[in-house]
C-alpha cells in the first residue's frame, strides 16, 4: 500500500528540531515528494559505499553533497530503490547515460547483502539481503523496497550505506541508489 508522503511527514514532526517543526507548521516550509539519488560505478567490486563524503552534486549522477542534506531540509525516507545497468565505461560521463532499471539486479548483486543508517538510526541492519530489491510483482517497480517504518534523515546527518555483493560486479556495472520520500523546503 502506497503511503502518503505528506501525511507520514506530518505525523513525525515531533521527531524534528522544535524550531524547524514550528516553521513547517507555520507554512515557512513546504513538504514535497523527493528522491535523493547517487549513481556509482561498481565494475569489478565486491563491496562499496554508494554515498561517500567526497561526493559532490553532479547533474545526472547525484543530487547530494558529502552524503548529507542541506541545512534545514529534513527528509522522510519511505523507500529505497536500487537499480542496475551496464555502461560503456567506468568514468562519470559514462555513468550519466546508463539505462537503469531495464534488467533485474543480477544474481551476483541480488545474492549479496547491505547495511544502511541515517545519522545514528539503523534503517537496514548488517546482512540485510539485496534480494529484497528484486521485483516482487507487476505493481512493484524494479528494485523498490518500501519501508514499513519510515525514517527521518535530519539536516547534516550522514547517509551510510554499504553493499557487499556475492562476488565481483560485472565489467562496467553501474548502481543507482534512490532514497524515496518527502523533503521540507523553504517557501
Amino acid at each position: 500500500m502506497k503511503k502518503n508522503s505528506r501525511e507520514e511527514f506530518l505525523k513525525r514532526l515531533g521527531q524534528l528540531d522544535p524550531d524547524l517543526a514550528s516553521k513547517i507548521k507555520n507554512g515557512e516550509f513546504q513538504i514535497c515528494d523527493y528522491v535523493i539519488f547517487n549513481t556509482k560505478c561498481a565494475s569489478g567490486l565486491n563491496s562499496f559505499e554508494p554515498f561517500e563524503a567526497a561526493d559532490a552534486k553532479t547533474k545526472g549522477l547525484r543530487n547530494i553533497n558529502a552524503r548529507k542534506l542541506e541545512k534545514d531540509s529534513p527528509f522522510l525516507m519511505l523507500g529505497i530503490r536500487i537499480t542496475y545497468g551496464i555502461g560503456e565505461g567506468k568514468d562519470d560521463e559514462h555513468g550519466k547515460v546508463v539505462a537503469f532499471g531495464v534488467d533485474e539486479l543480477p544474481p551476483v548483486i541480488a545474492n549479496g547483502e547491505m547495511s544502511m543508517s541515517l545519522g545514528t538510526k539503523v534503517v537496514m541492519p548488517e546482512k540485510f539481503p539485496l534480494a529484497a530489491f528484486v521485483r516482487a510483482g507487476a505493481d512493484t517497480p524494479k528494485g523498490l523496497y518500501l519501508l514499513d517504518s519510515p525514517k527521518f534523515l535530519k539536516p547534516q546527518e550522514e547517509i551510510k550505506i554499504k553493499y557487499d555483493f556475492a562476488g565481483p560486479a560485472a565489467e562496467n556495472a553501474w548502481i543507482r541508489t534512490e532514497l524515496i520520500g518527502a523533503i521540507a523546503v523553504k517557501v
